[in-house]
């Protein structure tokens, strides 16, 4: 499901629990700093539960089928600031949903989406020091096209993928 009105489709709780649940994740895109956990308090300041949201912000819930547990989400911009193309920002899995083909099937329908949506390229960025989130995405097809920073300051990989 894809939201603009993340607050209404996710709870700060659930959020935290998904990024909780992969303290590698919270560590590498902390810088390495030693953190491995959020707070509610911490949760509850960012931009998704913040009004107004950034333009041109989606957000994506993932839950199983029949079920209200948020497993999975991500972000977006549709088109990124720097050019007509879409961006996925984010896509995080609860570690317990993990290595079950899940994050495979929902790049899958999001990118499926996109391309109904006319959309012609998909970009992504993933943090250096994350070679398995690396090889995730090239084995869904993605490209690299050269390293940037991110909006941290981290060093990442950008990968791009025709859509449709």
């Amino acid at each position: 499901m894809l939201t603009e009105q993340p607050g209404a489709e996710m709870d700060p709780e659930s959020v935290l629990r998904v990024f909780n649940s992969n303290p590698d994740f919270i560590d590498d895109s902390e810088g390495r700093i030693g953190k491995f956990a959020y707070t509610l308090d911490e949760v509850k300041a960012w931009a998704m539960f913040q009004h107004p949201l950034r333009a041109n912000q989606r957000y994506l819930v993932v839950r199983p089928l029949g079920s209200v547990e948020l497993i999975g989400m991500g972000d977006m911009l549709t088109p990124h600031p720097r050019g007509n193309y879409a961006a996925l920002g984010l896509l995080i899995m609860n570690r317990e949903w993990q290595g079950q083909g899940l994050g495979r099937e929902v790049a899958v329908a999001v990118e499926t989406m996109l391309a109904a949506e006319r959309w012609r390229e998909l970009e992504l960025v993933v943090l250096q020091v994350r070679p398995r989130s690396r090889r995730f995405w090239e084995k869904c097809g993605y490209r690299f096209v050269g390293d940037s920073l991110n909006e941290t300051q981290q060093p990442c990989w950008v990968f791009r993928k025709a859509l449709g």
